[in-house]
């Protein structure tokens, strides 16, 4: 493939990806669509809550930074719902 191709390809990737994040917005958490909880938070809801917390994190013995990036990924796995199941379309 060459390599304008490529980029196409990725760029079109990517732009896949985003829409899907994008579905997290809408898309209410499992476990408390599950349990019936009145106006349950969204899976971005609440990835974003856990980013602002792990940022206000300032014990110097933990990795902020890091607590960050797995705070805005750790339910990523609700995109493997979003895709393969149809959900939040």
């Amino acid at each position: 493939m060459m390599e304008g191709q490529e980029s196409a390809q990725r760029n079109a990737s990517v732009l896949d990806f985003l829409q899907i994040c994008g579905k997290l917005k809408t898309t209410k958490r499992t476990g408390w669509v599950n349990h019936k909880v009145a106006l349950p938070e969204s899976i971005s809801d609440h990835m974003y809550r856990m980013g602002i917390i792990s940022f206000l994190f300032t014990n110097s013995n933990l990795d902020r930074e890091r607590m960050i990036k797995m705070a805005l990924v750790h339910d990523m796995a609700g995109l493997t719902l979003l895709v393969h199941h149809g959900i939040g379309d």
